[in-house]
């Protein structure tokens, strides 16, 4: 009878392990954000972590601008020469403007 209970425990706990990891393949880490050509508006998502905006650009040299407004005052980053301007970071629930040459897909974190 304690073998057949146990059996069945470890099957049950095989079953919801795998059924976790077979919905995280779902619900993937990072947020995928669609950009068009030109200047877009885009509100970062709550799930992504803080990032530099410097880094952002490494990781898209297609970026040319981020700006966004802090205190009614415009502040950017741009692509240029190895990055003019502050390397800021990015916050979850902000608005940025990225400007771009093409259109294209951001992967955030």
């Amino acid at each position: 009878m304690k073998t057949k209970f146990w059996i069945l425990m470890v099957m049950m706990i095989s079953i919801i392990f795998s059924t976790a990891i077979t919905l995280a393949e779902f619900f993937p880490d990072e947020k995928e954000i669609q950009l068009l050509e030109g200047e877009n508006e885009i509100l970062i998502p709550e799930q992504v972590s803080p990032f530099y905006v410097g880094d952002l650009i490494k990781s898209y040299p297609e970026i040319l601008m981020v700006t966004y407004f802090e205190f009614e005052e415009e502040k950017g980053y741009v692509n240029a020469f190895g990055g003019i301007g502050e390397d800021f970071i990015i916050y979850p629930n902000q608005k940025y403007n990225i400007t771009i040459g093409k259109n294209m897909g951001v992967k955030l974190r």
